[in-house]
This record gives C-alpha cells, structure tokens and sequence, in this order.
C-alpha cells in the first residue's frame, strides 16, 4: 500500500505542477501579446526586438513590472527630455532590465546642443581670450563680443590671426 500512496502523491505533485506550468505559459502568451501590440509600437528605439521581448516576459512573468499602461506613459515622458530628444535611447531591453520606467522625468538639462547663441558666445569668448593672452595681447574687444561669429572678428582685430586655423 506505501507504494500506491507514493504513486499518488507524485501525481498530484505532477498535477500541481502542469496547473502552474499552464499558468505561466498563459501569462506568457498574455504579455507577448502586450508587448508586440502596446509596448513595441510605443517605444522609439526599434532594434534587438527578440532581445527586448525575452526581457519583456521575464519581468511581466515575475510580477516585477507595472502595467503596460504605466510603461508607456514613462516612455512618453522620457521622449521629451533631452537625451531621447538629441537620440540617445537605450535598448528596450536595456530599458527593461534596468526599470527605466521608475527614471526620474528629465527636466531642461541644457546639453551643448541646447546652447543658446550668446552661451555659445561665451564659451568661445573664453577660449578666445584665453589664445589672446597666451599670446599677449589685451582681451577687452573679445569681452565686449556678443555672438560667436563677433567673438572670433574681435580676436581676430586684436591678433590679427584666425582663430581657427
């Protein structure tokens, strides 16, 4: 008798563990259909789709990740900050893996390609003045000098050279 209670016990061992198998394959079917038909699309990077996917099912699988909903709403919020702006985008998998969606929103964080033409101007002020004194003339043209373009016309009163040679 021992041994036809253990048989029953390993099938409904067995039996626990094909429930929760079917259970995480319909889970699988579910969130490959929520990344191909909502995330993908909403996501601005499309390379490493398969890569992205896996990551995708991992995470939704294992409960770690909000809904689909929230998912795109981050990538929304992330497309307006600079970096994505001037193309810098992760991965989506790479976006996955490391919850980006929980990314503080970026705010204006001026980059060099944000510069305003009289910030630009001050920094080719600065190199400018600097070439001027190292060779030895008087800076006050250059330091009067707004745009960029009049900041290289008054170094090159002051010196009588280009500055870019």
């Amino acid at each position: 008798m021992s041994l036809r209670s253990d048989l029953n016990a390993i099938k409904l061992q067995l039996a626990a563990l094909e429930a929760k198998l079917n259970a995480v394959e319909g889970r699988s079917d579910k969130s490959r259909k929520e990344f191909l038909e909502e995330f993908w699309p909403a996501y601005p990077r499309k390379v490493a789709k398969a890569a992205a996917l896996a990551a995708y099912q991992k995470r939704r699988n294992g409960d770690t990740m909000p809904p689909v909903a929230d998912l795109v709403a981050a990538i929304n919020r992330q497309r307006q900050g600079n970096q994505w702006r001037h193309g810098i985008i992760p991965n989506a998998s790479t976006w996955i893996n490391g919850a980006r969606w929980e990314d503080e929103t970026p705010g204006a964080v001026k980059t060099m390609l944000d510069r305003t033409p009289r910030e630009e101007g001050a920094t080719v002020r600065f190199m400018a003045k600097t070439r001027a004194r190292k060779l030895g003339f008087d800076c006050d043209a250059i330091e009067a000098a707004d745009s960029p373009q009049d900041v290289l016309n008054a170094f090159k009163a002051t010196t009588g050279e280009e500055f870019f040679e």
